[in-house]
């Protein structure tokens, strides 16, 4: 029988159809694997002990949000563990400068899940909301710590980035004053900025009408945004266009 960590019982578990349970058992810290020898064709054999357990603290990883993700608003994080004794639900949230030295967690995260206990080797997902809005737009520590029913505990932690800033937009022309008249091409400029841009539109409007004039997914610096064409309006369309 041979001592392995808890990728290589996954993986062994994987190979003789117990992937479940190889998973769970690698809950349970370092495990003893014990393979049945093969036997001849036609011969039925009594199936041996598949694991040995030694326990250990919680195996737990966050579900969501995706390490180093963009977010914004009112955030779910959720944490999937198990543990061979059970896990003291809720758990313990913390966010945090990535600077910080780890030996500190950070500040509180308050979780709504409601007191209770695992069971044993039963999978569990643990919940608390991040409301980033309370927060400058940054990049986070976020740290989940867990706790099984021996006082064992794990602590698990991933990096995202937050976002609640618009996109500043600023048009140059057309300017402020006096309406164009506008009958065949008219260029639009100014500048698009963000930190975190994905992509903006120019689009063009009227009574019961909308015309995109052009999008991109880069900054624009004080340039041409687009040019708007009469043609864009409906047929015979004389009036405002926003």
């Amino acid at each position: 029988m041979g001592i392995f960590g808890r990728r290589e019982v996954a993986r062994l578990g994987a190979r003789i159809g117990l992937r479940r349970i190889a998973v769970a058992a690698s809950a349970l810290g370092v495990i003893g694997f014990l393979v049945p020898a093969p036997v001849a064709a036609g011969v039925i054999s009594t199936p041996a002990p598949i694991f040995a357990l030694v326990p250990g603290p919680a195996v737990a990883e966050f579900a969501s949000p995706a390490s180093e993700s963009l977010v914004s608003g009112a955030v779910e994080l959720r944490v999937a563990a198990l543990d061979n004794t059970g896990i003291r639900i809720p758990g313990e949230f913390f966010y945090a400068n990535p600077a910080t030295p780890e030996t500190h967690l950070g500040q509180l995260i308050p979780s709504s899940d409601p007191p209770s206990t695992s069971a044993a080797g039963e999978e569990v997902t643990l919940t608390a909301v991040l409301d980033t809005r309370e927060l400058p737009d940054a990049d986070y520590r976020i740290a989940a710590k867990l706790t099984d029913t021996e006082g064992n505990q794990s602590v698990v932690t991933e990096t995202i980035r937050t976002d609640n800033t618009a996109p500043r937009v600023v048009m140059t022309a057309p300017h402020p004053g006096p309406v164009p008249t506008v009958t065949q091409a008219y260029e639009v400029t100014g500048h698009v900025d963000d930190a975190n841009l994905a992509s903006w539109s120019l689009r063009a409007s009227g009574p019961g009408w909308v015309s995109e004039i052009t999008s991109g997914t880069m900054p624009v610096s004080q340039g041409s945004i687009g040019t708007y064409l009469g043609s864009m309006a409906p047929p015979g369309y004389f009036g405002p266009v926003d």
